[in-house]
């Protein structure tokens, strides 16, 4: 059976990266992309042509729920999922909080899906969506080993605010150390590939 499919539109690119990562790490499904609006998102979907596209509410340009119907004129067969807010009539729409398996139940909905997956992928998505803006940069960066000096400098915040952003990454995600933080990254595809843009 050939592989599932997936397009994603998410302005937030850290989770688009982490989504990806986790969709490629699971058997039968492949990530053919990623976009930031929804504009984009139509015309991926009308040139990819996947089996499935998950947005975030936050896309730019065009809204979900616009680009979600477009998409489904075009590819009547595809499954739309919306994380984090209202979606069309009609289609599945994920609280944000909402854990891989079930994001993976509503992506599957259309015949030929393949089940299975992992519960720390899971509970690492979830987590991953707690984070705000901010803490995400600052995770992704420790996560390329960045110094708090390099952070604070490139973020222009003090050095102490980055230690706060520290404290509430170890909270949110249940790390005890910086090691911790990099393992976690790691294994949920924070960390950037070479070749990929810089953090900003």
């Amino acid at each position: 059976m050939s592989a599932r499919r997936v397009l994603i539109a998410s302005a937030d690119r850290l989770f688009a990266d982490a989504v990806s990562s986790l969709v490629d790490g699971r058997p039968g499904w492949k990530a053919v992309g990623a976009v930031a609006d929804g504009i984009a998102a139509v015309a991926e979907a009308a040139r990819l042509r996947p089996d499935a596209v998950l947005m975030t509410t936050e896309l730019r340009r065009l809204d979900a729920a616009s680009a979600a119907r477009q998409v489904r004129r075009r590819l009547p067969e595809a499954t739309v999922v919306i994380v984090g807010g209202a979606g069309p009539s009609g289609g599945p729409v994920m609280p944000l909080g909402a854990s891989a398996e079930d994001v993976f139940a509503a992506l599957a909905a259309a015949p030929g899906a393949v089940a299975g997956g992992s519960a720390d992928a899971g509970e690492g998505m979830s987590l991953l969506q707690k984070l705000t803006t901010r803490e995400r940069r600052v995770l992704r960066m420790l996560a390329e080993g960045r110094s708090m000096k390099d952070i604070a400098r490139h973020l222009d915040v003090s050095e102490h605010t980055i230690r706060t952003h520290m404290q509430n990454l170890y909270a949110k995600l249940g790390c005890h150390s910086r090691v911790d933080i990099v393992n976690f990254a790691t294994r949920h595809g924070v960390v950037r590939l070479a070749g990929d843009e810089p953090s900003r």
